[in-house]
Formats: structure tokens, sequence, C-alpha cells
């Protein structure tokens, strides 16, 4: 929320440098994923995602989301303006870009599209979902709160988004699949429109 309350209009772009089709195709040759797909490759956390590579452009976020989103750090790395007075300018809306590598935009959606994370921030990164979700729907449909990987939440106080669900074993793998199956052929869509 802005000063006053207001949703601040935010800007997200993302660009994809090093897409999955390259790293999976380097991966291809070197015989280490054999006739795995790129969904596959996301869902199972393979170290090719490593070298898949966004770069992430967020106009206009507030002081409190942009604080959350520069604690990422591993295969994440925040560029933002300077706090010194003499350099930042007026006091409102922040700026950052970050490079980051496919695994840390799944670790940033499990962290930030949470229901207990900060409202405002779980609509930035829904807005990050969305615009990779033009560029790779296999790794936007993998962008999901870690309640949907594990099929439990890990949060002192839930959402509810998992409550009175006791997910074990193999039920778990089956719930996830299906969750991730399913908001595969969601952001295959969306990224048609």
């Amino acid at each position: 929320m802005g000063c006053k309350g207001e949703r601040l209009p935010v800007t997200v772009i993302v660009e994809n440098p090093m897409p999955v089709a390259w790293a999976h195709r380097a991966m291809r040759r070197c015989g280490a994923t054999k006739d795995l797909t790129p969904l596959e490759l996301y869902r199972a956390r393979h170290s090719v995602i490593y070298a898949v590579k966004f770069w992430i452009d967020i106009v206009g976020i507030s002081e409190r989301v942009h604080t959350h989103l520069v604690r990422h750090h591993a295969g994440y790395v925040p560029w933002v303006l300077s706090q010194r007075p003499d350099r930042r300018g007026k006091p409102g809306p922040r700026s950052m870009s970050i490079l980051c590598n496919a695994e840390a935009l799944i670790n940033l959606a499990q962290k930030r599209l949470c229901g207990q994370a900060w409202p405002e921030t779980r609509a930035v990164v829904e807005q990050i979902r969305a615009e990779v979700a033009k560029l790779d729907p296999d790794l936007a449909a993998v962008m999901q709160p870690r309640c949907v990987w594990e099929g439990r939440c890990r949060q002192v106080k839930s959402c509810g988004f998992y409550q009175g669900q006791q997910l074990a074993g193999d039920e778990v793998s089956v719930s996830l699949e299906r969750s991730l199956v399913e908001n595969a052929e969601v952001w295959r869509e969306l990224a048609k429109r």
C-alpha cells in the first residue's frame, strides 16, 4: 500500500537472456537429462535450472516490498538505489532490478506467494509469475507457494489453504503432481493470451 493506503501502480518487466531451451539442449548433449521436458526439469529441481536466467525490472514498489525482495540471495542478485539521501532523491516508490536463475524464482514464489506473505509483496510476485509465464510457462507453473510443493503448511499460523488436510507419503507426491500439472496447463493458456 502507498502512504495513503492506496495500492501503488507497479510495473514488472521480465527478460529471459538464457532460456531453458538452451540449458536443456546443453544438458541433453551431455546425456544428463535424457528425455526430460522443461517442466520435468523444473519439478525435479534439476541442476540445469540454475543456468536458466531472468532479468527482472520492477518499478513503483513500496519500501516494504522492496525490503522483502532484497532478502533473497541464492541465485538471486538484486540491484537497488542507495538509501543515502544525497543519492536517493525524493522519498516515494522504489525501483529495482534482479538477475536470477529459475531455482531462485521457484524459491521466491515459495516464500512470497504464501497466504501469510504481505499482500502487496504477494501481488508483485504474482505479477512476476505472470510475466515469466509469457516467456516460460513451465517455470511459471511450478512457481507455487511452499505448501503446494510439500502438501502441508510450515507457517506457525496457517492461512488455511492446507488446513485440515493431513497428506503423507505418496498422497503428497500425487497431490503435488496433480497441482503442478493443473497449474502448468493454466499458465500455458495465460501465456498464449
